[in-house]
């Protein structure tokens, strides 16, 4: 299999064993969730548990493979509210040159489902839950030291504040911060290191 050109102008190509791996991988399940079907692209910050969240912030507005094509994630308050400040652009060019390759998936019967109806509901019972972590922690720990031990509570880090986000963790959780006041006006409950290494170690909070 030949090399695909996903940029001519760059002359930017996808290797050939690359290209056979995703067509091999996907064409062994042709329906796919749009997380699955991005996540499989290898595209920027397009890991199919990111794709998940992003899904779930937007609220219904990154619902079909359309929303993520068309452009929309390079309107800032879209990408703030999926939680991607910083990569909506970066996610858009990724989509951008990856488009050669979306059309000829689907070009070859790759039927993309519906995001779950649970997607977009509250947590609950074991559900995946989130936590953001902004500036510098009190003993020096970094986002890195804490996320592996959060991800096995069942605990996701992400890298800003929207919709949904279960705990902002900040140095002074008591702070009047934009962050902290947007925080609490979500609904978002801000709290200290203490108590994530509480939630690190498993314990439950708390009201």
């Amino acid at each position: 299999m030949a090399a695909l050109i996903i940029n001519p102008e760059k002359d930017l190509r996808l290797g050939a064993k690359r290209t056979a791996s995703i067509l091999a991988a996907i064409d062994a399940t042709r329906t796919l969730t749009l997380s699955q079907f991005l996540g499989s692209l290898g595209g920027e910050a397009l890991g199919k548990r990111h794709v998940e969240l992003m899904i779930k912030a937007a609220g219904g507005d990154l619902d079909r493979l359309d929303d993520w094509r068309g452009g929309r994630l390079r309107d800032p308050e879209l990408a703030e509210r999926a939680g991607v400040p910083h990569l909506g652009g970066p996610i858009q060019d990724a989509l951008d040159a990856l488009a050669p390759v979306i059309d000829k998936l689907l070009a070859n019967g790759v039927e993309i489902l519906p995001p779950a109806a649970d997607l977009h509901a509250a947590p609950e019972g074991d559900a995946r839950r989130t936590l953001c972590i902004s500036g510098r922690l009190p003993s020096g720990q970094k986002k890195a030291d804490y996320q592996e031990a959060l991800a096995a509570q069942g605990i996701d880090l992400v890298d800003s504040v929207t919709q949904g986000l279960d705990w902002l963790v900040l140095a002074d959780p008591d702070s009047a911060s934009a962050k902290a006041v947007k925080a609490r006006k979500l609904g978002v409950r801000v709290i200290g290191e203490e108590a994530l290494m509480r939630l690190a170690a498993g314990e439950v909070l708390p009201d």
